[in-house]
């Protein structure tokens, strides 16, 4: 019986390798623009290529690259590459072959529909990932797993509106994460765990209804959170305990927090209190367990303690 299995799965696996094997390998000429770009805060010498039409999910292609470099330079040299006005579905996995020393990839309208696993598979030197006006509505797996060198993640305005919890596991030195100007309804404390590491979170313009308590429980290195322009009407006790590098915290223009204040008004401890109790009345009988609190202040931002009624600190910040 154990023989017969053996051989069975012997014959599967050669049968498989004879199928990959045969399977035609499509030729993809990328023209690239050379030359010093800058991705965020990541400025190299750059690969920009424009109106590429092809599926490189289908994972039996080699690239070929025109394109003439700057004097003195090679495919080693390139450290951005980008992608713009075209229609690729996946970012190019073997692009990392090509050039193996990216630290940091852009894809702007460039037709991505997902992030999968062997997207970095060769990506040894991949700092930042960076995707907007694409159609991506569902983030799913953990494409991430052996990439901890990430520190920059930017998925602004791609129509997302899932993310599994498993999404970001891996990223354990993620500081910078943006997912802007997208329709996501869920933000929970499975997602955001693995990013303990997480500096700066931009997620302003979703669909988030509440916030439940400790859903930044295991970010205590946060020190901005923007979570302006959703439609939260409540947010759980205990949601920014434990918090003690916060400087930031953007609530306004949601559906518990109407106020943005101004440099010019006479901000009060009771202002403040009473524009964030509404939301934590929406979330459950229990009373807020919050010790300190951070409000959104333009130009001003104000420390409080809703436990004693003592102004901590009030610092200007433009």
């Amino acid at each position: 019986m154990w023989t017969k299995t053996c051989l069975t799965l012997t014959l599967l696996f050669v049968g498989l390798f004879n199928n990959v094997s045969s399977q035609e390998l499509f030729e993809v000429r990328l023209f690239c623009d050379f030359g010093m770009y800058a991705i965020n805060d990541f400025l190299n010498y750059a690969c920009t290529v424009r109106n590429v039409t092809f599926d490189f999910s289908n994972p039996f292609y080699y690239i070929i690259i025109e394109g003439q470099h700057e004097p003195g330079r090679t495919n080693e040299d390139v450290g951005n590459f980008i992608i713009q006005s075209s229609n690729v579905n996946a970012i190019p996995a073997n692009i990392f072959q090509v050039f193996p020393n990216i630290v940091a990839i852009y894809g702007f309208d460039a037709g991505i529909t997902g992030i999968n696993p062997p997207d970095f598979t060769f990506a040894n030197q991949l700092r930042g990932i960076f995707a907007s006006a694409n159609i991506m509505p569902r983030l799913t797996g953990s494409p991430f797993f052996v990439r901890s060198t990430i520190t920059d993640i930017s998925f602004y305005s791609n129509q997302i509106e899932f993310i599994a919890n498993t999404f970001f596991i891996g990223l354990l030195n993620l500081r910078y994460l943006s997912i802007e100007g997208n329709n996501i309804a869920a933000l929970t404390p499975e997602m955001m765990a693995p990013l303990v590491s997480l500096r700066n979170f931009y997620a302003s313009a979703n669909r988030f209804e509440t916030l439940s308590g400790r859903v930044f429980a295991n970010n205590r290195n946060i020190e901005f959170i923007g979570l302006n322009e959703n439609i939260i009407n409540a947010i759980g006790p205990n949601a920014f305990d434990n918090l003690p590098n916060l400087e930031i915290l953007a609530l306004s223009q949601n559906s518990c927090v109407d106020e943005v204040f101004t440099i010019n008004e006479d901000i009060t401890i009771e202002t403040v209190n009473q524009s964030l109790q509404q939301c934590f009345n929406n979330s459950v009988p229990e009373p807020p367990r919050t010790r300190t609190l951070l409000f959104e202040v333009r130009g001003n931002m104000t420390f409080f303690d809703e436990y004693n009624d003592e102004l901590l600190r009030i610092e200007g910040r433009w």
